[in-house]
Order: structure tokens, then C-alpha cells, then sequence
């Protein structure tokens, strides 16, 4: 007796084929693992698979079998649209704290390299990071944007976790106040308006960078 041969393992084969008890017990065959679209952020490759069509039973007329079918149809159609909704939160939650928790230590990374080679007369750290956040979000959102196909759990991943998580705006108003009482009024206010004019074009350049890129 050949051995059937699953086109995938484990909780996908019910995914691919929802009435996989129905299709082994007609010997049909069984639907094909739509790599191309799984997680992409839609219902493609989902939610989207065919149903067997119903068959003729004994001792029933073909028309009330056929609407039982449609109900037991329109009733795991809900159940799996539901499913769907929360893996795709699940996805979006594992995306934006991994990419958080990245971004994070880079930020902690870069702010220690430069208190210790310049001190921390100057947030000099604070700044850098946050014109080079802006810079990165420019050219990522830029791409989500002009790219249709762009997968939006890389746009959470890259812009609100790791761009999230590694610059910091508490930080830039807690250095304000401090270099407004411990420094001369021209630094804090240099400091204050040189952030968000240099963040913004930065942000503006990361936009034209990546439709250059991009064409």
C-alpha cells in the first residue's frame, strides 16, 4: 500500500485543507501549500483554500444536503476568519518586540561609545541617534509606501521595534532640561532646535535615498 505524501506538516496541513477528515475519506487530493502569500499580512494563502464540493447521501435529497454544506461551510469560514485576525496580532505583537528590544540595546550601545569617547558634557549620543533614527524611518517607510508588496510585519518590525525601540524622545527632553540648568542657554537651545531640524532632514533624505534606490 503506498504511503500518502503531505505537502506540509503539523497544524498547516488543516490550514491548507479544512475538510482534510473529507478529502482521506474520498481518496481526493489534497490542496497545495501556498508559499508565495502565507503570512503576508492578507487572507491569501490562508484563508482562501477550496472546499470539496458535497456529495449525493443515502436516504437524503441532494438539495438539503447541499445547504447543511453551505451552513457547516459559512460556519468554519467565521471560525478560521477569527483565527486569522489573531495570529495576525500575534505576528504583529512578536514583530514589534523583538524589533523593540534590538533597537533598544543599539541605542544603549551607541549612547555608551560616545560618553565614553567624548564625555557626557554634550549628549552628543542622544543626538546622533536620533537624526540616524530618522534618517532609517525616511528610507523604510519610504519603501513601505512605494512598494505594494512590501510585508507589513517587516514595516513593524524595522519602524515602530527596532526604529521604536532605538530612538528616544524622553531622553532628548530630559537633556534639554538638564543643559538648560547646567550649561550655557546657546547650548540648550542649539541642542533643542539642531535635534529637530537635522531629524527632519534627515527624515526628508532617507525619503529621497530610497526613491532613488527604488527608482
Amino acid at each position: 500500500m503506498r504511503r500518502r505524501r503531505f505537502p506540509t506538516s503539523g497544524g498547516l496541513i488543516s490550514i491548507v485543507n479544512p475538510d482534510l477528515v473529507e478529502r482521506l475519506r474520498r481518496g481526493s487530493a489534497l490542496n497545495a501549500l501556498d508559499t508565495e502569500h502565507l503570512f503576508g499580512g492578507a487572507a491569501a494563502g490562508f484563508t482562501d483554500y477550496p472546499l470539496l464540493e458535497p456529495t449525493r447521501h443515502r436516504g437524503l435529497g441532494f438539495a438539503a444536503s447541499r445547504r447543511g454544506w453551505r451552513a457547516q461551510r459559512r460556519r468554519f469560514l467565521a471560525r478560521r476568519e477569527e483565527a486569522w485576525a489573531s495570529m495576525q496580532q500575534s505576528i504583529a505583537i512578536a514583530a514589534v518586540a523583538v524589533g523593540g528590544a534590538l533597537g533598544s540595546i543599539l541605542r544603549y550601545l551607541v549612547s555608551s561609545w560616545f560618553i565614553t569617547r567624548v564625555g557626557a558634557g554634550f549628549p552628543w549620543g542622544t543626538f546622533v541617534i536620533n537624526v540616524s533614527g530618522s534618517l532609517a524611518i525616511g528610507i523604510v517607510l519610504q519603501l513601505a509606501l512605494s512598494r505594494a508588496g512590501f510585508n507589513p510585519y517587516l514595516r513593524l518590525f524595522f519602524a515602530t521595534g527596532i526604529l521604536g525601540g532605538y530612538t528616544t524622545f524622553s531622553t532628548y527632553a530630559f537633556e534639554i532640561y538638564n543643559l538648560s540648568a547646567s550649561a550655557p542657554p546657546v547650548q540648550s537651545v542649539g541642542y533643542a532646535l539642531g535635534s529637530v531640524v537635522a531629524g527632519v532632514a534627515a527624515a526628508y533624505a532617507g525619503t529621497l535615498l530610497a526613491r532613488a534606490v527604488t527608482g
